[in-house]
Parts: C-alpha cells; structure tokens; sequence
C-alpha cells in the first residue's frame, strides 16, 4: 500500500520555488557531508546528528517526484 505524503503537503506550507526532486534536501546533505569531512563546525556536529534524516528525505523527495510535482501545481 502507498504511504500517504506528510510534511509540508498536508499542512499547506509548500515554498514557491522549491524543487520536489530532492535538490534542496540533497545540497543540504552534501553541505553537511563536506563540513564533517573538513571538520568545519556547526555542519560536522549535524552531520553527525541529523545526517541520516537528510539522506532519508532525499531518498523519500526523489522516490515520489511524481506525486510532490502533482501536489504543487
């Protein structure tokens, strides 16, 4: 069974501009990858806190692409 979408969606807070294939939510990850790799703070410190949320959004944002574009137009 498909999962319903959550977040932004249901609660109609969705930004004008805003890509729904993942980009914000994978530059973000790679932001946070690169600042723990160069040890470069307060992005090493959530990379290694959040960073697992941010590969799971952008896997979640990219493996429903479809159904963002459709709930933003």
């Amino acid at each position: 069974m498909e999962q319903p979408l959550t977040g932004n969606v249901t609660t109609g807070v969705v930004r004008v501009g805003d890509t729904p294939s993942g980009g914000r939510s994978a530059r973000g990850r790679s932001l946070l990858r690169r600042g723990a790799r160069d040890g470069v703070q307060p992005w090493a410190r959530i990379h290694a806190e959040d960073g697992a949320y941010w590969q799971a959004t952008a896997d979640l944002l990219d493996a429903h692409v479809d159904r963002w574009t459709a709930a933003l137009v």
